[in-house]
């Protein structure tokens, strides 16, 4: 209790100094805002990026052409699982309901594996997360008369049930999320339901239908931040996807030629170490900046050190006085950088949802900013604590 009490008065004592405070709130402040930006974009590496650095597509060449179950396809798809290079091949199908409606399936632990519909397609609510729910394209309406012969159309959004019949058998799930128009493109005017791969295994356990694929999707093995090996593995899958293909006969009429979206490997290889280096050196800034703190502090503080010593302060007590004043100082610097970053994303994003920080960005620079104070106060404290009051009033006179 004796040490909380120290910390909760130090936390008051720090922004007794208003100008002092200001400044190194500034400070701390600037180098949120830094090491969150870069946080930000390493996250997206193997999130929002993650098609562009280890993905190959192979998109359906028009829709209902392939056949899921066709031997043929199976083996192709089977061949690219075989390749040494390939950390997952995830298969992104569909079936038509009736007339009016196709079913997407979407594999949510890999929501950024697929060109047609990810997070960031999200205009309002939030992306399929667990069994049960749905995405649904904002403005289309959905006729859930699989026969046709009458109108039962409705406009759904997020919170609204959608239940389709199956026989004697319903089926219903959840709309959590409205995805942007600016996808849609069918044209034979069907709309689009996107559900969670086991509800769409469920429907199509009890429909008597196609199932048909609309892309399939390599990823390539390696770690994207400090290895080179997922940009070349995805050149040599790409290369032997194309090949393989060819020779299959599933291409043009089939399927598409494969895409590696972003064709240029030594740009992204470029781009990856220039973020690197800088997030790196800046770290490495940061750290510096932060024992160059600890030992101001020293500066300023060595009077008040003295006196809590003389008053029974034993060398704990001080440190954590010193801790509570870095860490109170720097949570306000952390907690202004992450709001003034998360204003200018929202002021700059087309959509609410993709705009918001992941809370792994949240974490880890927190961690970067506030907890690495921890050790920088316990070094550059070593010396303070060990100061001698007398020496201290001998020397301010």
């Amino acid at each position: 209790m004796g040490n909380l009490r120290v910390f909760l008065k130090s936390v008051r004592f720090a922004f007794r100094n208003k100008h002092r405070s200001i400044l190194f709130i500034m400070l701390f402040t600037s180098l949120s805002v830094f090491v969150v930006f870069y946080a930000n974009t390493f996250t997206n590496y193997s999130k929002a990026d993650l098609l562009i650095n280890k993905g190959v597509i192979i998109k359906q060449s028009g829709f209902d052409v392939v056949d899921y179950n066709n031997a043929t396809v199976q083996t192709y798809i089977d061949t690219l699982k075989a390749y040494p290079e390939t950390e997952a091949v995830i298969v992104h199908r569909y079936i038509n309901y009736g007339n009016n409606i196709r079913i997407f399936d979407v594999n949510y632990t890999n929501p950024w594996a697929y060109s047609l519909v990810t997070p960031r397609s999200i205009m309002s609510g939030r992306f399929i997360s667990s069994q049960g729910e749905a995405l649904v394209v904002s403005g289309k309406e959905l006729n859930l008369d699989s026969t046709a012969t009458s109108n039962a159309t409705i406009d759904p959004s997020p919170g609204d049930k959608i239940t389709i019949s199956i026989g004697q058998v319903k089926a219903s799930f959840y709309v959590v999320g409205e995805i942007s128009p600016e996808i849609y493109i069918d044209t034979q005017g069907k709309a689009w339901v996107f559900v969670d791969t086991k509800t769409f295994d469920t429907i199509v356990n009890e429909m008597s239908t196609t199932v048909y694929v609309y892309e399939v999707t390599v990823l390539a093995k390696g770690n994207l931040l400090f290895s080179n090996e997922p940009y070349q593995n995805k050149k040599t899958i790409l290369d032997k996807s194309r090949d393989d293909i060819l020779n299959a006969g599933l291409a043009p009429n089939y399927f598409q030629l494969p895409d590696g979206i972003e064709p240029n490997i030594d740009r992204r290889i470029d781009e990856r170490n220039t973020d690197l280096f800088i997030f790196l050196g800046g770290t490495v800034i940061a750290l510096f900046i932060m024992f160059i703190y600890g030992l101001l502090i020293i500066k300023y503080r060595k009077t008040e050190i003295a006196v809590l010593k003389t008053v029974g302060y034993d060398s704990w007590n001080i440190r954590a006085a010193l801790l509570a004043e870095v860490i109170s100082l720097s949570v306000v610097g952390y907690i202004l950088g992450i709001l003034g970053l998360q204003a200018y994303l929202l002021k700059n994003a087309t959509s609410l949802v993709n705009s918001i920080l992941s809370w792994d960005v949240i974490l880890l620079s927190f961690f970067i900013v506030v907890l690495f104070d921890i050790p920088s106060v316990f070094i550059s404290s070593h010396s303070l604590v060990k100061i001698k009051p007398l020496d201290v009033f001998r020397d301010r006179g």
